[in-house]
């Protein structure tokens, strides 16, 4: 199977207290990039930094306890649950202080 690259360039910065959402069309590499953000792909290029800590090509358990979650929209990993249950499942408090979420949504 031939790997192709699907994203280049990307550069995101986001501080405490913002919000960000990151948009496009179908195909456009939303997903992509925040899974190589919560550690489910690696990055071939470039690296993840979370409060100055490089976590790059770290396990997504790694990256969870830094404080990233991912939860991914339209794959009904639980169908029963309101979306607020579902951002809920995806959220969880960091031992070193408040819970941060990383989410994904096609809009």
């Amino acid at each position: 199977m031939v790997k192709s690259q699907i994203l280049f360039g990307v550069g995101l910065e986001l501080y405490q207290g913002q919000t960000l959402a990151l948009l496009g069309r179908n195909g456009a590499g939303k997903s992509t990039t925040m899974k190589a953000i919560a550690g489910i792909v690696s990055p071939k290029r470039g690296l993840v930094e979370i409060a100055g800590e490089d976590l790059t090509g770290k396990p997504p358990y790694v990256i969870a306890r830094a404080g990233i979650g991912y939860v991914p929209e339209d794959r009904q990993v639980f169908p029963d649950h309101t979306v607020e249950e579902n951002l809920e499942i995806g959220y969880k408090k960091r031992a070193r202080g408040s819970g941060q979420l990383v989410t994904e949504a096609d809009f």
